[in-house]
């Protein structure tokens, strides 16, 4: 009772000495005194790395006359190293106690040394985290009476007491440690690091960061770290701390940062979040590797990449324009076949056409005279809905628009032949435009005015001669008309034909063909001029009309062009050069 009384008084003096170990070891010498001394004791000691015995002895106090801890594997009657070593160690890792007292306090047998005197001995195990840091021993001779549960629990009390500041000096100490070690590693990484809290106050910063900035580290820390990098460095912490949250911890950027010496440098930015237990976020870490070589590298990559990407495209442009040269090739291969056939099969019939129709005027030339001078009987008859002299005068036109057909068809089957051969200019000539116009736009009328309201034609007074090819022009404009009207799809169809002229040698002279139709979409714009291709019913086109304009009118110096919108138009606009009389 009076140890167990003595023990009381002395735990808050053990307490007071444990609370400045972590200012001096003697603070704890005298801990392990005040126990020994006051529960009697022969012997109170701490050791570290008790599984390593005898291990490091941090403290010891002994009673007079008694030894130090000195040899205590060989100690006569305690088998530090016997048999019932193993279990002890085993209790000790596993944070039990020994007890090596009474066999009523002990917890096996096995673990109670054979003595003639009651030797009492208890180890308390103290440990760091999960791992086994040492033993506080204690050791005195006692006998029944004056041993009891109590003094043990006084015992164990004071061992929390010493263990929970040997642990917080030893955690302190590892803190302190890992921190060092943390601090020596980034300073020697080649990376850029930096921590800085939510207010922009720089809290650490590694030599490559300080290095970059050309600053030195006592002059930036505990700094708002905005006072000195640039402001593409300022951009990336506001997304860091705008972005990162428990759901999103970690943010990963390219960045092409500009250095204080105006040099622009590639860097690959790691930003993380650094949270307490309670989710909050105490700092930002901002990690820089430098990929600025290659960055370079793969710029050039890029570069090469669209440069290769350029000429295989150039080179597949040429191929596909190689490959439909090929195509036109045999399809004007074909062509010739067919022109062939046809002018074999049309100049025949046509030839009989050419051929009556001078006899065919000559007769009713012969008629229309002696009509002429009957004409008072015939001057109230009425023909087809027009008067006897309307009548005679519509009969004589057409006869020329006979004759003139049959001669288009000639010039038609002729322009065909010549897509096989080389083209020559000897239809090239000055010539009034209007009569050219009026003509292509006569012969094709009646049939046009049977799809569309209106075609209206348009020609200034004043136009003067233009060096072309008649021929080429007329067979244009009559292609042209025609597809117009076979757009047509609407009540109020028209058709517009303007004639104006150009500004330049180039665009000397510019008829327009604008129509209200169907119109059409941009992909079929790209084929439109491509031989045999046709949006129309079979038995309403070839695909071969704008193909063969398109051709004339180059074949002149000039050119063919469209604008269309789906369902609104198209509008056709022939451009004619200015060419010289002997044009050759």
């Amino acid at each position: 009772m009076k140890r167990h009384i003595a023990l009381q008084k002395a735990l808050p003096l053990v307490a007071e000495k444990a609370h400045h170990f972590e200012k001096s070891n003697k603070s704890i010498h005298r801990a392990l005194g005040i126990l020994g001394e006051s529960a009697d004791l022969s012997r109170v000691y701490v050791i570290m790395h008790h599984a390593n015995l005898p291990g490091h002895v941090l403290s010891e106090w002994t009673a007079s006359k008694i030894a130090p801890l000195s040899n205590i594997s060989k100690r006569n009657g305690f088998p530090y190293k016997g048999k019932r070593y193993v279990y002890w160690k085993k209790a000790l890792e596993d944070g039990r106690p020994v007890y090596i007292l009474s066999s009523i306090l002990s917890i096996s047998p096995r673990q109670v040394p054979s003595l003639e005197e009651i030797e009492s001995i208890v180890l308390f195990p103290i440990k760091i985290g999960n791992t086994p840091w040492g033993v506080i021993g204690f050791e005195g001779i006692w006998n029944k009476s004056n041993c009891s549960e109590k003094i043990i629990e006084d015992l164990k009390i004071a061992t929390n007491i010493l263990a929970g500041a040997i642990r917080s000096k030893n955690i302190e100490k590892i803190l302190r440690q890992s921190r060092s070690r943390y601090r020596n590693v980034i300073d020697k990484q080649v990376d850029v690091v930096c921590r800085y809290n939510a207010d922009w106050t720089l809290t650490f910063a590694n030599n490559a960061f300080c290095t970059c900035l050309g600053l030195k580290r006592q002059d930036i820390l505990g700094q708002d770290i905005r006072n000195f990098v640039p402001v593409t460095f300022q951009e990336r912490i506001k997304e860091c701390t705008s972005l990162i949250n428990q759901e999103c911890p970690a943010l990963t950027k390219e960045h092409n940062l500009e250095l204080p010496n105006e040099e622009k440098h590639w860097f690959q930015w790691i930003d993380n979040g650094i949270f307490s237990h309670s989710g909050t976020i105490l700092e930002y870490q901002s990690t820089g590797r430098d990929i600025n070589q290659q960055k370079i590298k793969e710029l050039e990559l890029e570069k090469k990449r669209k440069i290769i990407n350029q000429k295989l495209e150039d080179c597949t442009e040429k191929l596909a324009q190689t490959c439909d040269q090929l195509v036109r090739s045999e399809k004007m291969a074909l062509l010739g076949l067919l022109v062939a056939s046809i002018a074999h099969e049309i100049n025949n019939p046509n030839n009989f056409i050419s051929f009556n129709v001078p006899i065919l005027r000559d007769y009713v030339q012969k008629i229309t005279t002696i009509l002429t001078n009957e004409s008072v009987k015939f001057h109230d008859y009425d023909l087809f809905g027009m008067s006897f002299p309307e009548f005679l005068k519509d009969l004589s036109e057409i006869i020329n628009n006979i004759d003139h057909g049959s001669s288009r068809i000639n010039s038609i089957v002729s322009r065909l032949k010549e897509f096989a051969r080389p083209k020559s200019n000897e239809d090239i000539l000055p010539v009034n435009i209007r009569p050219v116009i009026e003509q292509a736009t006569e012969i094709c009328r009646r049939q046009v005015m049977e799809k569309v309201k209106s075609l209206e034609v348009n020609i200034p007074s004043n136009l003067p001669m233009i060096v072309t090819s008649p021929q080429i022009l007329e067979e244009i404009i009559i292609n042209l008309i025609n597809n117009a009207a076979q757009a047509a799809d609407k009540e109020n169809s028209w058709i517009k034909i303007n004639v104006e002229l150009g500004k330049t040698d180039r665009d000397y002279f510019i008829l327009e063909i604008k129509d209200n139709g169907s119109g059409f979409s941009s992909k079929v714009r790209r084929e439109i001029f491509k031989p045999f291709y046709t949006t129309k019913e079979k038995e309403l086109g070839t695909g071969l009309g704008l193909y063969i304009s398109k051709n004339l009118i180059e074949s002149i110096g000039g050119r063919l062009e469209v604008k269309s919108k789906l369902y609104e138009g198209s509008t056709f606009r022939v451009v004619v050069p200015r060419l010289l009389q002997n044009l050759q």
